[in-house]
């Protein structure tokens, strides 16, 4: 069985806004952090944005990586559980097709 431990973090920079994985790396035994997606700020506000860029990489990772739906959700922040899984919905009904 695979298991992935994820948590996602909205940084806005000057020009760009990012989205930042950070993750359980279970050969190393420690966690990482990678920026998962990035999008010109110019005419995007902060919710566009996590909604944007969170859909962007959990695509990315279902067609690339064969990455499955989520399992669970321990917690949320700036996008709502409900929120959540409506993007979820978005990215891996899609993949059924």
């Amino acid at each position: 069985m695979h298991n992935r431990l994820d948590a996602y973090y909205l940084h806005s920079g000057r020009k760009h806004w990012l989205l930042w994985n950070r993750y359980w790396d279970d050969n190393w035994s420690k966690w990482e952090w990678i920026v998962a997606a990035s999008v010109a700020k110019k005419g995007m506000s902060e919710r566009q944005a996590a909604v944007h860029l969170l859909i962007d990489f959990w695509k990315e990772e279902a067609e690339e990586n064969y990455v499955d739906h989520y399992h669970w959700i321990n917690e949320d922040a700036y996008l709502s559980i409900a929120e959540l899984a409506a993007i979820a919905r978005e990215v891996w009904d899609d993949q059924d097709e």
